[in-house]
This record gives structure tokens, sequence and C-alpha cells, in this order.
């Protein structure tokens, strides 16, 4: 997370502030857009929680949408990720389904 710190300071230097920090923010975003590609891509789908309370729904949710992959139970999701350490939550309730497009 601080590669982004340090690069802003590096092209600061070189360029100034304002335009280094414009660069920075764009190399940041091109680097999640393809890091969110590779886990679409490469990944697999997961069912998350992110208050203990959603576990027992959550887990009800990965019976559901394991059957959408009957012929590719490899993609299927083996159960529901504890996210319950994640900051910032979400409002309770809510729980996230990741869906591989591979």
């Amino acid at each position: 997370m601080d590669g982004g710190r340090v690069l802003r300071r590096f092209l600061a230097h070189r360029l100034g502030y304002a335009q280094g920090t414009q660069i920075a923010a764009s190399v940041g975003q091109a680097v999640a857009f393809c890091l969110g590609l590779l886990g679409l891509i490469g990944g697999k789908t997961s069912v998350r929680y992110f208050f203990a309370r959603d576990r027992a729904a959550s887990r009800r949710l990965v019976e559901e949408v394991s059957r959408f992959f009957e012929e590719r139970p490899s993609q299927a999701p083996d159960d529901a990720s504890d996210f319950t350490h994640f900051v910032p939550k979400p409002r309770p309730g809510n729980v996230e389904v990741w869906l591989s497009i591979s």
C-alpha cells in the first residue's frame, strides 16, 4: 500500500507535487484494475460475510450458489469466507458473492 506513496514522492520530486500525485493515482488505478481482472479470470467464486451473525446465512448461500456450478464443481465456493476483520465494514446483513468468469 505504501508503494503509491513512494512512487508519488519520487514523481513529485521530479515533476512537481500536483503532476506526481496525478500520475501516481493513475498508476494505482491501473494496478487495481489489473488485479481485479486477474481475480475475475483466474479466481474462484466466493461468498464473504462481515459479521459473525451472518455466517449461517452465508453458508446457506454457498449451497445455493454451488447449484449453479454442478457442471464445473471446481468453480463452486467451498465455504463462506470470514471477512469479520475487514475495515471499513458494510452494513450488517450484507454478504458479498464474487463470481469467477473463467
